[in-house]
C-alpha cells in the first residue's frame, strides 16, 4: 500500500550510493551517472511496488525528457553494498524504464551505515524487462492516451480500499491517478483524500 505518512525527500545517501555504483559499473552506463548527477529526482516515492525495499523516485520533468528513451527498460542486478549496522553484504537492484531509473530496491533493514567502498560487482548483470504495472494499464488506455502517458510514471498503488494507478505527479506527493474503470482522481497525502476528476486523461497529463 502506498505510504503517504513517511519521507517524500530524496536522501544524500541514497544519491551517494547511486552515484558510486553508476560511477563503477561498465562504461556503457555513464548516462546513468548522468543522472543521478543532474537535478533528475525530484522526490521519492515509498510503497510504489510490491518489491521489497523497493524506492521509486519522482522527476523534474523538463530534466526526465533529457533522458527519456521509451524503448529501453531494464533492471541492474547482482551489485551487493556491504552494512556496517547488520555486517552482511545487502542486494541492491537498480530499475531503469523508458531509459530512466525510476527507482532501486535494497534489501529492508531496521538502520543502514552502507560502506560504498565495499560493493560487490562480482555478479553483476543487466536483465531485460517490462514495468508489469503499466502493460496491465495499458488495456484500458485508446492509442491516443497511450501515446501520452510515460511508462515510468505508471505504478499501481492502493488506496483507500481502491487500486490507483499513479499516471502524473503533482506537487508535495500528491498525484493524478485513475482506475481500471477509467475513473480519474486527484490524490492528495495531508489530508489523505481522493478527489474525483471529470475530465479525461489529455486534460489532466
Amino acid at each position: 500500500m502506498f505510504n503517504f505518512f513517511k519521507r517524500t525527500k530524496v536522501q544524500d545517501w541514497e544519491l551517494e550510493l547511486l552515484n558510486r555504483i553508476t560511477s563503477e559499473i561498465p562504461k556503457e552506463f555513464n548516462y546513468l551517472n548522468k543522472q543521478v548527477n543532474s537535478s533528475l529526482f525530484r522526490s521519492v516515492i515509498l510503497g510504489a511496488s510490491d518489491i521489497p525495499g523497493y524506492i521509486a523516485f519522482g522527476y523534474n520533468y523538463d530534466i526526465y525528457e533529457k533522458f527519456s528513451d521509451k524503448k529501453t527498460n531494464y533492471k541492474l542486478t547482482g551489485i551487493k553494498v556491504y552494512n556496517n549496522s547488520t555486517n552482511e553484504y545487502l542486494n541492491c537492484v537498480i530499475y531503469v524504464t523508458d531509459n530512466v531509473i525510476n527507482g532501486y530496491s535494497l534489501d529492508k533493514k531496521k538502520k543502514y551505515d552502507l560502506d560504498l567502498d565495499k560493493i560487490d560487482y562480482s555478479n553483476f548483470n543487466k536483465t531485460l524487462g517490462n514495468n508489469s504495472d503499466y502493460e496491465r494499464f495499458l488495456s484500458v488506455l485508446n492509442s491516443n492516451e497511450k501515446n501520452i502517458i510515460t511508462a515510468s510514471d505508471v505504478y499501481l498503488v492502493t488506496i483507500q480500499g481502491k487500486e490507483i494507478f499513479h499516471i502524473k505527479d503533482l506537487e508535495d506527493g500528491d498525484f493524478i491517478g485513475m482506475d481500471m474503470h477509467r475513473n480519474i482522481y486527484q490524490v492528495n497525502h495531508d489530508p489523505l483524500e481522493l478527489i474525483p476528476i471529470n475530465k479525461e486523461i489529455v486534460d489532466v497529463i
